[in-house]
């Protein structure tokens, strides 16, 4: 058999078994990675370059490849070696088009004078309607140190911008440059710096052209004060004047931004994607923000990726015609091995119009460096580098993308949890109406090798839709099944027992002025899987000080029941009462609580790992020294997050009627939440985030009057409802230091900027109340 004949075989065989993933390269010896697509929209096929190592010769280095792909995903052709000089190492391929079918290939070429440091940036130009191949051309005028990371874009009157980076050449570390170039491949100009900020590096530029022939370069530049990387942009016109200066692009500046990708729409807005370290609350994340043709920023970022846990980077994005746009990354572990590739598609208003969907078929090992492009006709495809997938190094895949757009979601109150007391969660996203089979489906659980695998079955035809769907990457993973009879079903399991601060709340219908904080017990802490609600009885004292009906009897720090409370705290799953521990203070010992004093839960006895086990404790904040008690109607209820076990039990149908429409679900905020602020300890501002709902869970608690509990929650729709908002700023001593809000308002989420500029270092609380309900989150100012 020739090597053709195994070629082929090869490349039939991974179609099939890939299902539509086909392999690029055809020399499967070493390493072939660095993939760059482009549509070629006049002749209907993809143009695809990548390196190559040893394949010129056994001796030789890593070369520039060129490979076309039909519009039928068909590749015929030999590969072309891009670069006429073979010496040395050929890297970092980019390329560009245009609509005439005009292309332009870079790369950064090592450098023949220095051999060992040095690289320069070299380019090819394939015009259209040229039967022949020109050849390469050096690009940059400065070839002291090296030059590295090219990027071209070229616009419709086949004029190009290359950018780079250079070390040293503006006097620190590394800086960004460009040269313009004619329809002709001939320079405009010489070389500019483009960063404004010389100070230490700035890398790995990208440069994109506006349909009015203005052009914007965006890069990541160091920064020494934060100790990590800003994106910053700064946009030129067509011969080069700068029309907006050197500006940043991201909101938050902790940590790394870097990674960046651009994208141009037809009336001259754009998007920018990058990598933000730390941000998503695990490693990278992918974010974005959108600006207008006046490079006027028109939203804030926003997260991307709905997998958080490891790290998500490598972003490209791409807009397709009708301004949808895609964006693909890379994402470690979420595919179940080392790196995978994923994409979502969002409309025009940065709304998901897709959920986050794996790309790569073949999982084993590495699947990264995605770059993607879109035909006119709004055709996805996306290669990357796979390693190991015949046995060898790197090799290149590349596939066509048909999404699956959401319908919709199904109503919360259509959804049941018949068994077990989990705080797991699910979503059933509407793919295709016209499949639906209004059937009612259930979702169970099993153990298997310490995981957990779910299966769905429908109950009326009893048979089984999803089967052994495992749950084993942890929390924070999208776990969503393939879709069927027209749905796909998402799982967000909970797998760890913890407190939850933020669905816990203290309901009032009193006048009292006390506020409660939740924290973890310092006394040997057992965190058990119940919920707690604290019932407030008549708080009236007699002329001793004692309460007049006091409801339970807590034990004082000598393990002895003393402790007159005016309350009674039981778990709400089985209605068993919870005991409690009263830490008087010292100076006011008299065998009553009273505000100020910590109230601990003691772990109930089933779930104890020592004596003196507890659950966790309630701390009181006096806000002025006209003390209000609480009194008959109020309740704090405290939530845990329970794992997801085998003896759960969802239930849900299908039935049309109970389907959100994408516009309906727009604004769904199923819960109350005040989140921690951003960022804590802070100096001398932060930022306070809360969400107001428009939606009623469909659990009640257990147990308790569902008046007292969802005072704030009282509409199945509360879209057009207002609510009195109240967020205020308390020290350390509980006196008010500031109105932040104080006003009614919708549903919605909510960002409030706090500027501490005029107090003093030290722990603060910030108290937000919604009608009859309040939380409290304490923060740290450090000066």
């Amino acid at each position: 058999m020739n090597n053709r004949l195994v070629i082929f075989f090869l490349l039939f065989t991974n179609y099939l078994y890939s299902q539509n993933e086909i392999q690029i390269n055809t020399f499967l010896e070493n390493d072939q990675h660095e993939p760059a697509i482009t549509v070629l929209n006049k002749i209907e096929s993809i143009a695809v370059v990548w390196t190559s190592k040893n394949q010129v010769t056994s001796s030789s280095k890593s070369d520039i490849f060129l490979q076309f792909i039909s519009s039928n995903l068909e590749i015929n052709r030999e590969e072309i070696l891009v670069n006429d000089s073979i010496f040395g190492n050929q890297i970092n391929p980019q390329i560009a088009s245009n609509k005439s079918g005009d292309f332009v290939i870079v790369w950064a070429s090592q450098n023949e004078i220095n051999q060992t440091y040095s690289y320069d940036i070299k380019a090819k130009l394939f015009p259209a309607e040229q039967s022949f191949y020109n050849n390469e051309f050096l690009v940059n005028s400065h070839r002291l140190n090296s030059q590295t990371k090219p990027q071209v874009a070229i616009n419709e009157n086949g004029e190009f911008v290359i950018v780079w980076e250079s070390w040293f050449q503006d006097g620190s570390d590394r800086g960004i440059y460009a040269q313009m170039f004619n329809e002709n491949g001939q320079k405009n100009g010489n070389e500019f710096l483009v960063n404004s900020n010389t100070y230490f590096s700035q890398a790995r530029p990208l440069v994109k052209y506006f349909n009015n022939g203005n052009f914007i370069i965006v890069w990541e530049s160091w920064s020494e004060a934060e100790k990590g990387y800003n994106i910053f942009g700064k946009v030129f016109d067509n011969l080069a004047n700068v029309i907006k200066d050197e500006f940043i692009i991201n909101d938050h500046k902790e940590n790394y931004q870097w990674f960046a990708d651009i994208a141009v729409s037809p009336n001259n807005s754009f998007d920018i994607v990058w990598c933000s370290w730390e941000q998503d609350g695990s490693d990278g994340g992918i974010y974005l923000k959108s600006f207008n043709s006046n490079f006027e920023a028109i939203s804030s970022e926003i997260l991307v990726n709905s997998s958080t846990s490891f790290y998500q980077w490598l972003p490209k994005i791409k807009y397709l015609n009708d301004e949808r746009k895609i964006v693909t990354w890379s994402s470690w572990e979420i595919d179940g091995s080392r790196e995978g590739v994923f994409y979502k598609i969002l409309d025009n208003k940065n709304r998901d119009l897709t959920l986050e969907q794996r790309v790569n078929t073949y999982t084993e090992n590495f699947q990264w460096e995605p770059s993607l492009a879109v035909s006119n006709e709004n055709e996805i495809f996306i290669a990357w580098s796979s390693w190991g997938k015949n046995n060898k190094d790197y090799d290149l895949n590349f596939k066509k993308i048909i999404p699956n757009y959401i319908f919709g979601i199904l109503n919360l109150n259509t959804k049941q949890h018949i068994q077990g007391n989990s705080t797991t969660e699910f979503c059933i996203h509407i793919i295709d109406s016209l499949k639906l089979t209004e059937h009612e489906y259930e979702i169970r659980f099993k153990e298997s090798n310490e995981k957990i695998l779910f299966m769905v079955e429908d109950l009326i035809i009893n048979e089984i839709k999803i089967d052994n769907f495992p749950m084993n990457l942890g929390s924070n993973v999208q776990y969503l099944t393939k879709e069927f009879d027209g749905i796909m079903v998402e799982l967000k399991p909970n797998f760890e027992l913890s407190l939850n601060l933020e669905k816990s709340k203290f309901v009032k219908n009193s006048n009292t002025n006390l506020s409660f904080s939740i924290s973890e017990s310092t006394i040997f802490p057992t965190v058990a899987p119940i919920d707690i609600a604290v019932i407030w009885g008549n708080t009236d004292t007699l002329s001793n000080g004692k309460y007049i009906v006091p409801l339970d009897t807590a034990i004082s720090p000598s393990n002895i029941r003393e402790i007159e409370i005016p309350f009674l705290a039981i778990n709400i799953l089985n209605k068993n009462k919870i005991e409690t521990l009263v830490i008087e203070n010292s100076n006011s010992t008299n065998n009553k609580w009273d505000p100020n004093e910590t109230i601990i839960f003691l772990t109930p006895p089933e779930y104890k790992t020592s004596e003196f086990s507890t659950h966790l404790q309630l701390n009181s904040l006096i806000e002025s020294d006209n003390i209000i008690f609480p009194n008959v109607g109020d309740t704090n209820f405290i939530f845990t997050n329970k794992p997801i076990t085998k003896d759960d039990v969802f239930r849900f149908n299908t039935k049309k009627e109970n389907i959100l429409l994408n516009l309906e679900k727009e604004n769904l905020i199923e819960t109350f939440k005040l989140y921690q602020n951003y960022p804590n300890p802070f100096n001398p501002t932060t930022t306070i985030t809360y969400t107001i709902p428009n939606v009623v869970s469909s659990q009640n608690h257990r147990g308790v009057s569902s008046q007292s509990s969802n005072n704030i929650e009282n509409t199945s729709d509360g879209r057009n409802i207002n609510y009195n908002v109240s967020l205020k700023i308390y020290d350390i001593l509980g006196r008010e230091v500031s109105i932040l809000v104080d006003q009614t308002q919708k549903p919605g989420a909510y960002k409030i900027e706090f500027d501490a500029s005029q107090f003093t270092s030290g722990v603060y609380f910030y108290k937000l109340q919604i009608n009859k309900t309040a939380k409290v989150k304490k923060m740290l100012l450090l000066k």
